[in-house]
């Protein structure tokens, strides 16, 4: 199935883009909620217990995240396991939901985060990038994240940075340091383009 990757780092505006395209017609992969998802499956779920024991063993979904949140932080080494674990997971689960929603006509839109930090990351047609000034995202993470502390969003918006080597990587970018309607244009425009080359 024809498909975009869509990225960029935490707080440049990637869900709201996502829905835009979704709202045009393009069929959605959302890799943070496959991510959820697999944290509560036994296999993934043991994974972490056997590392972690107590800190994740018996815990609700929203604390267990809460609690990877600050290991990913504070380890690069509990980071990286932890991507080892998830990383070919989340490709394998969009494999399959590629199969599953072909659709004549149509094309895949897939937003992953951490597209960059993938050791393999999954093919696709067009690598698309949302940007914004680091300044913008700071205060947006402020605005609608109150459970980061100032600390983890500074932290969190310096490991979801674009780095120069990985710009060569890009086909298309959205520079979402604009208003919604500037923003919705941009969306529109790539929607009509990526049309074009489906068909």
């Amino acid at each position: 199935m024809w498909s975009v990757i869509l990225t960029g780092g935490m707080g440049s505006g990637k869900s709201t883009v996502a829905k835009m395209f979704e709202e045009l017609g393009a069929i959605f992969f959302n890799a943070d909620a496959v991510v959820r998802e697999l944290l509560l499956e036994d296999g993934v779920h043991q994974r972490l217990v056997e590392r972690w024991g107590n800190d994740i063993v018996d815990q609700d979904p929203l604390t267990i995240r809460r609690c990877l949140r600050v290991k990913l932080l504070s380890s690069v080494t509990d980071r990286q396991w932890l991507e080892e674990l998830l990383h070919p997971l989340v490709v394998q689960r969009l494999a399959e939901f590629q199969q599953k929603e072909n659709v004549a006509g149509r094309y895949l839109l897939a937003e992953i985060p951490l597209y960059f930090q993938m050791k393999k990351p999954p093919r696709a047609d067009r690598l698309l990038v949302v940007e914004c000034p680091v300044k913008v995202r700071v205060e947006r993470l402020r605005s609608y994240r109150p459970d980061l502390t100032e600390l983890q969003i500074r932290q969190f918006v310096s490991l979801q940075s674009t780095k120069r080597a990985d710009t060569a990587r890009v086909d298309d970018v959205i520079d979402n340091n604009c208003s919604l309607a500037g923003l919705r244009q941009q969306v529109l425009a790539l929607h009509l383009r990526y049309l074009s080359l489906v068909n």
